[in-house]
């Protein structure tokens, strides 16, 4: 509009109701400083992938974000620090409303949930009896929701979005990260579950604020390197998380149900572990973000006898705000990811004054950022240290085991089996896993506890010799590690 075209000069957005702001900015390049973008809400109402924005609140974006400013009603909007590099558009084509259609009949799930355990419960006589308590578990499960879809098809997008609309009506589901090329909730090459509620909400750092995830380790960011041990890890993961939440007494977690949020598996092994992850979870729901090929192969699949459970498949649009990212950029975001596991907020200090900003009524409203952590070296014994590193984790070649194999021509080695590694410079800027302390004092069970344990944390190397008997890593807090148990794979980081 001419509005629009006389104002994006100040910095002043008007949009439309039913519209969004696009925000795409650039990269961090060597020798330039990096693009920080602070958006203001000074009229009208407005959310960035579900979470609403507060008139005034100064909210800023860095490190090559992609956002979207969408609003319901129409909204005015001051943008501040785009750069020549940063590209800034508005649009009226979003598929939005189909995702929050979506949502509404995700929430009639979970109202239907809800109501089946009441009457169920009315109709109970013995509150404590365990077969009716199980079979309240199962009427409790909540629609268990997840995303399919190329890569950058927006997935991870959309299950922010859900989580946050899940989230503003009062519900706490779990969101189950199954994408270990980014690490949403922990780092690149972990499997993790993590519940959400009103805390973890957040408009620049969605689900950063999730506290205590659940991570099982895979070491590596392709689920095609080591497909049985992911199979087994996600498993597990699986496993644990139903017995979390059966286990538990808030009714709200049970009928709040999951999201899960896959990688880009389309074909072959991709599909196989697709459908793999939905029968180990037990989805019900699947959507597929715009891509028919897989849309009518899942049809045909939850139509047979493969599944166990009744699925339905939907088909949704992939917003075309969706930016496809080259390998570079992908290496580039996971080294923040690592970065920001360590350190937590990497933007520069907001320079701005209080009041700068037309809407601020003169008082201080940017959002404070994540208290930065306090990253420290610690220096271990080689002969207090244990690591560790999965047997096979990619360094056996199939045409080395073939003749290792029994009759059926199925391997019998535990994909999660660990073996005893040596301390070399191999090792040197290696993410490592570091599980909880073994509570068994043979050498036996503790090879046991370990395999079969869950991760407290991460460390990376950062130097090793062998003259001093000694190595260094990064941990994210002063103090001791929880255990000496640390287990590697093939993730790399140098800050």
């Amino acid at each position: 509009s001419d509005f629009s075209m006389a104002t994006q000069d100040a910095g002043l957005w008007k949009l439309d109701a039913e519209t969004e702001l696009r925000i795409e900015l650039a990269e961090d390049c060597a020798g330039m400083p990096a693009d920080v973008v602070t958006v203001v809400l000074l009229d009208g109402s407005a959310e960035v992938f579900g979470a609403p924005l507060v008139v005034g609140q100064r909210n800023r974006w860095g490190h090559g974000a992609k956002i979207a400013v969408f609003t319901w009603h129409g909204c005015m909007l001051r943008v501040l620090g785009l750069s020549e590099r940063a590209v800034a558009y508005m649009s009226a084509e979003t598929p939005l409303i189909s995702y929050v259609n979506t949502h509404a009949q995700l929430e009639a799930l979970r109202d239907s949930a809800a109501s089946a355990v009441a009457a169920q419960e009315a109709d109970m006589e013995v509150e404590d009896d365990t077969p009716q308590q199980t079979e309240r578990n199962k009427t409790a499960r909540g629609p268990r929701v997840l995303l399919a879809g190329p890569a950058d098809s927006g997935k991870s997008t959309l299950c922010h979005l859900l989580l946050s609309y899940a989230v503003r009506v009062g519900r706490a589901p779990t969101f189950v990260d199954l994408d270990i090329s980014n690490g949403d909730l922990s780092v690149p090459g972990s499997l993790t579950a993590a519940p959400v509620d009103a805390s973890c909400l957040s408009v620049t750092e969605p689900l950063d604020l999730c506290a205590n995830p659940l991570s099982f380790w895979f070491g590596d960011i392709s689920a095609a390197d080591n497909p049985e041990l992911y199979k087994a890890q996600l498993r597990r993961l699986a496993k644990v998380v139903d017995a979390r939440l059966d286990g538990c007494q808030n009714l709200n977690a049970q009928t709040s149900g999951l999201v899960v949020n896959t990688g880009g598996w389309i074909d072959g092994q991709g599909y196989e572990l697709l459908t793999f992850a939905m029968k180990e979870l037990g989805i019900d729901v699947v959507l597929v973000m715009g891509h028919d090929r897989l849309f009518q192969q899942l049809l045909k699949t939850c139509s047979s006898d493969l599944v166990d459970n009744k699925v339905t498949v939907v088909k949704l649009p992939r917003s075309g705000g969706v930016v496809n990212r080259d390998p570079g950029v992908r290496s580039l975001q996971r080294s923040r990811r690592i970065k920001h596991y360590f350190y937590s907020s990497t933007l520069p200090q907001d320079t701005q004054p209080s009041g700068a900003v037309e809407g601020e009524k003169g008082k201080d409203n940017t959002i404070p950022p994540p208290l930065p952590l306090s990253p420290c070296p610690i220096d271990l014994k080689l002969s207090q240290v244990k690591l560790w590193a999965f047997v096979g984790g990619g360094r056996t070649s199939s045409v080395e085991l073939d003749g290792l194999l029994p009759v059926t021509g199925e391997s019998t080695i535990d994909p999660c089996a660990l073996e005893r590694i040596e301390p070399t410079t191999a090792l040197l800027h290696t993410l490592m896993a570091v599980y909880h302390a073994p509570e068994e004092d043979s050498e036996e069970d503790e090879l046991k506890f370990v395999q079969e344990g869950t991760i407290a944390g991460f460390v990376v190397v950062q130097e090793i010799s062998v003259d001093r008997q000694s190595m260094t890593v990064l941990a994210p807090c002063p103090g001791r590690l929880p255990s000496v148990h640390l287990v590697s794979g093939g993730v790399k980081w140098m800050e």
